[in-house]
């Protein structure tokens, strides 16, 4: 299981490193707009974009479960990316989400998953449990089996 944590910027979403950024490194990356930058807490990381994911990150991920806990992850290229580079099964937000609801539902969410319930199991438990923002009101989506 990886658990991401993930930003939305203008032009998708992104995985963030704990990389600080540098804009003298990773510059034919970045040239690609396979790496950039995110703030975050008023600091700044390098990201690597969708983009990265499938032309740039080595290796396949053989049946991995990624859980994203970022806006948005669950309706875009980043789930596609994931899926595309051999993930079984990729779980993310439909919306935006606060940060608080997100890591509540996802430590949810993990824990069910390391009992041995089934994902999409897991995730309907979730929403009973709450799993839904009562502020902006995402759910989370699964993506595979």
């Amino acid at each position: 299981m990886i658990i991401l944590r993930t930003h939305s910027t203008w032009d998708g979403n992104v995985v963030v490193t704990s990389e600080p950024y540098d804009p003298h490194q990773r510059v034919i990356g970045q040239v690609l707009s396979r790496v950039g930058d995110a703030n975050v807490g008023a600091r700044q990381y390098f990201s690597v974009t969708p983009g990265y994911i499938g032309g740039t990150m080595c290796g396949r991920l053989q049946g991995a479960m990624i859980l994203s806990m970022g806006c948005t992850t669950g309706s875009g290229q980043l789930a596609k990316a994931f899926m595309e580079k051999g993930a079984r099964i990729f779980v993310g937000w439909n919306g935006v989400v606060t940060v608080a609801q997100s890591d509540s539902a996802f430590q949810a969410l993990a824990g069910l998953l390391l009992k041995g319930e089934s994902p999409h199991q897991a995730i309907q438990t979730v929403a009973l449990l709450g799993g839904v923002d009562p502020t902006t009101g995402p759910n989370l989506v699964l993506y595979g089996q």
